[in-house]
């Protein structure tokens, strides 16, 4: 299960978290850092993908 939140905190409060649901393991590579790539069952939201683009 996943959840993310956009800012670790706003205006001194804590933000909350959005459910993204469940993801099935794909692979990973690397180390030191890994990365782990997930396949989600469900799309993500569209304010999450809009979020993510930028990055």
């Amino acid at each position: 299960m996943f959840f993310v939140r956009e800012y670790k905190e706003k205006e001194k409060l804590t933000s909350p978290y959005t459910c993204l649901g469940l993801g099935d393991f794909q692979s990973h590579y690397g180390s030191a850092p890994i990365s782990i790539v997930w396949k989600m069952k469900e799309s993500l939201p569209g304010f999450v993908v809009k979020k993510t683009v930028k990055v």
